[in-house]
């Protein structure tokens, strides 16, 4: 008895490393076997992303809306040609603008798609969303770029598509962080919008949409604010500066500086300014390294940075709006008969620049010649005068309304009850 205990001992030890063999290989089997299943459902969900969304998404929308905090009837704002407010502009009979009347959110609108400059395109697709074309709304390889930059702890890199920066204007979340269901949302949103717009209404709807500082929306209304002149107009570095304002409006004109140690308005003004010219000089690296723009084109462009762009920037302001009493009236005249500040009207006017040049000048040497007579007076400061012409007509074709209108809106000419006395002769 005792040998055959020996005898079974020693066989069971002999296989019991075969044993535990096979059990950890039928483990790992299952386990590799757990992994490749889990590995096929992440890629087919990476692969399958929006179809499975939209499956999703056509069955339980409302219970999505409600969790998300999102409103899929937003969408159809963007079908409105009323969503984008848009400037009134006064043009002079050889259709001259001499001036705009502001919408709320001070955007002149691009209407069609072909009169965006290609220059902009290019910087935009190149800064923002790459892929743009390739795309469904959302770019999954930008998001799994930026979950593992986060998971990292490394710099958070943004995974925003062009649609879904639409989708974020759409709640109104533009110019602060968004939370994680809040970017949720927006995924949600913007496959969504997909559904609805094409390609080139998608991108002529974003180039009306950004705030880039000085109260302007758009590309149009930002390139008039910034350099006086129609996005059309605008060179290389000079669009590539407007496009870099996107993720940092108003830098230029920011009255603080990220350095806390900063406190002169020149050391404030200094340090922003180099901040946005490096966000230009990085839209033009982008540009280069896909291909957009040559070496040589990037070379230029990025001398002119350095050498001259802040010189051609024009100063706050600057930009088309309304600036005399002439204009003021006419704003007055139509402001409650037509939606000025949002119709994108225009509006001709009988106005003669030349002559409105004559009787702003002689305006300015009657006040002045009347100072040098009477240094003493204690009311030269008090002093009001205006001028206006009128044809045949009886069109009004100039009028100075007072000394200065950015000082005193009080128009003389159209409010300022006098006695004629012998103003008029017969």
């Amino acid at each position: 008895m005792g040998n055959v205990d020996r005898n079974e001992l020693k066989h069971a030890v002999l296989t019991l490393p075969w044993a535990l063999v096979c059990w950890l290989g039928r483990l790992s089997r299952r386990f590799f076997v757990t992994i490749g299943v889990l590995v096929a459902l992440a890629v087919l969900g990476y692969v399958e992303l929006e179809s499975i969304i939209e499956a999703i998404d056509s069955r339980y929308w409302r219970e999505i809306d409600a969790h998300l905090g999102i409103d899929k009837n937003a969408i159809s704002r963007l079908h409105d040609p009323a969503y984008f407010a848009r400037e009134s502009e006064l043009v002079t009979e050889d259709l001259k603008t001499v001036a705009c009347i502001s919408s709320p959110e001070h955007r002149i609108l691009v209407n069609d798609v072909a009169y965006i400059p290609p220059l902009f395109v290019s910087a935009i697709l190149a800064s923002e969303d790459k892929n743009f074309f390739k795309h469904e709304g959302v770019d999954k390889a930008a998001i799994l770029r930026a979950l593992a930059k986060r998971l990292l702890l490394e710099s958070r890199s943004g995974a925003s598509t062009l649609t879904m920066q639409i989708a974020k204007h759409l709640r109104e979340g533009t110019g602060r962080p968004s939370t994680e269901i809040e970017k949720i949302g927006d995924i949600v949103m913007a496959l969504r919008i997909e559904r609805e717009f094409t390609r080139q209404e998608l991108l002529l709807n974003y180039v009306n949409m950004p705030y880039f500082g000085r109260g302007q929306y758009g590309i149009e209304a930002a390139s008039r604010a910034y350099f006086g002149k129609p996005a059309k107009d605008l060179a290389l570095h000079q669009a590539a500066f407007i496009v870099a304002l996107i993720n940092k409006p108003a830098l230029p004109d920011r009255p603080f500086a990220l350095d806390p140690l900063l406190k002169t308005r020149e050391e404030i003004q200094d340090a922003n300014w180099a901040e946005a010219a490096r966000g230009t000089t990085r839209v033009l690296e982008l540009m280069a390294d896909q291909g957009v723009i040559s070496d040589v084109e990037y070379a230029r462009a990025a001398d002119f940075v350095t050498r001259s762009l802040r010189k051609e920037i024009v100063p706050p302001g600057a930009a088309c709006g309304v600036h005399d009493h002439f204009l003021e009236r006419v704003r007055i005249l139509y402001k409650d008969r037509f939606p000025l500040n949002k119709g994108g009207l225009t509006i001709p006017i009988t106005r003669d620049d030349g002559l409105q040049d004559v009787l702003a000048k002689a305006v300015e040497l009657t006040l002045r010649t009347y100072r040098a007579r009477h240094p003493n007076d204690t009311d030269n400061s008090q002093l009001r005068a205006g001028a206006f012409a009128v044809d045949f007509t009886g069109d009004v074709l100039a009028e100075v309304g007072n000394v200065d209108f950015k000082q005193m809106k009080y128009d003389v000419i159209a409010s300022g009850w006098r006695q004629p006395g012998s103003t008029f002769k017969i």
